[in-house]
Order: C-alpha cells, then sequence, then structure tokens
C-alpha cells in the first residue's frame, strides 16, 4: 500500500534557534481556518485503515503535481476553506490530462465563471469517505445499488469492473494509488471529468 506523501509546513521546516520570523502568506482572519483543518489530527482520525496525517484534502491536492489544474480550480472557485474544513469527504481529483483532452473552451468557460468552477468541484466531492475496497461489482445494469452523494446535490455510481478497474460514472480511478488519506478525508484521482 502506498501511503501519500508528507506534507511539512514552512513551520516544520524552520529551524527555531535561527530567530527567523515565518510568514505563509495567509491573512489574520485566516488563521481559525487553518487551526480548523489542524484539528482532525488532535482526534487521531483514521481512513480506510490509514491514520490521517495533518494536511487537509486541499492540502494534499496542491502537494500533487499531476493535479495542479484542479487545485487552480479549487482557488478560483473559492472553496478552499470549505474543503479544508468539512470532514469525512471524498474529493475526486481530476488529473491534469483530464483537463487537456477537454476543448480549451469549455476550460476557458470553466475558469472564467466562477459560480461553475464552485458547482464542477463540489460535484466532484462526496459527502462521505470512500474507500476503494468499498466499491464493488454491480449485480447487473438495473442493480446500481453503488450510489453516492456530492456536496453539489448529484449522484455519482462507482462500479468495479471484472478486470479489476475501478470506476466513478465512466471515469477510471487511478490504480497506482487509491485511497490517498487526508485530516478530513479521502483523495481519489481520477482520469476525466465527471458532468460539469
Amino acid at each position: 500500500r502506498v501511503l501519500p506523501l508528507p506534507f511539512i509546513s514552512p513551520t516544520d521546516r524552520a529551524n527555531p534557534n535561527d530567530n527567523v520570523e515565518i510568514r505563509d502568506g495567509r491573512e489574520e482572519g485566516e488563521e481559525k481556518i487553518l487551526e480548523d483543518s489542524r484539528i482532525y489530527t488532535e482526534k487521531n482520525t483514521e481512513y480506510c485503515g490509514v491514520k490521517a496525517p495533518a494536511a487537509n484534502l486541499v492540502d494534499i491536492v496542491a502537494n500533487i503535481s499531476h493535479f495542479s489544474t484542479f487545485s487552480k480550480l479549487i482557488k478560483f472557485a473559492g472553496v478552499e476553506a470549505k474543503l479544508s474544513r468539512d470532514t469525512s469527504l471524498t474529493v475526486l481529483a481530476p488529473n491534469n490530462q483530464a483537463f487537456n483532452i477537454l476543448d480549451n473552451e469549455t476550460v476557458e468557460k470553466l475558469f472564467s465563471d466562477q459560480e461553475l468552477a464552485r458547482q464542477a468541484v463540489l460535484r466532484h466531492t462526496l459527502t462521505e469517505v470512500l474507500c476503494c475496497s468499498a466499491i464493488s461489482r454491480n449485480s447487473g445494469i438495473l442493480f446500481n445499488t453503488s450510489r453516492r452523494r456530492t456536496v453539489a446535490g448529484s449522484l455519482i455510481s462507482f462500479r468495479k469492473a471484472a478486470s479489476g478497474n475501478l470506476y466513478a460514472d465512466k471515469s477510471q480511478l487511478e490504480e497506482v494509488v487509491c485511497d490517498r488519506v487526508a485530516g478530513n478525508g479521502v483523495l481519489h484521482g481520477i482520469r476525466r471529468l465527471l458532468a460539469i
């Protein structure tokens, strides 16, 4: 099992004997959001059988290079605080290739309309933690009981193919790392955007 990359905050990097003032770019009002997002580690939270690290979902997405476009979309949409603060979430993060297969007009529209971007991110966020091990094979096309509700209110069907590949609607989940655990939920990489 591959574990998520460690998140090292600027505070962790500084040597306390250096008398260096640490500035991380946050405004004074954002300290409460940071405090709220770090509280999960104090509770010894565990997702998918893995102890949750200090990094929240936004931190994890931002620290993985092949999710850089989705990270920019989260920032543009203005949902960083929600995805940092809310607990027990699952984020289905489209990788950069998923954005590259879209036509330029769709990408421009997504990054010029903040409400559209917000809805797109929330449609890729489940209201519960979903581990890869919980995704099972369906017993038929009419018996799909593996639907989960997103924060935006839409439903996403999950299934396991005969080959063992996992799917969220028609988008395949990344096989290399499943269940990237964060302090407030789980992240799964997907290969194409779900409905925008």
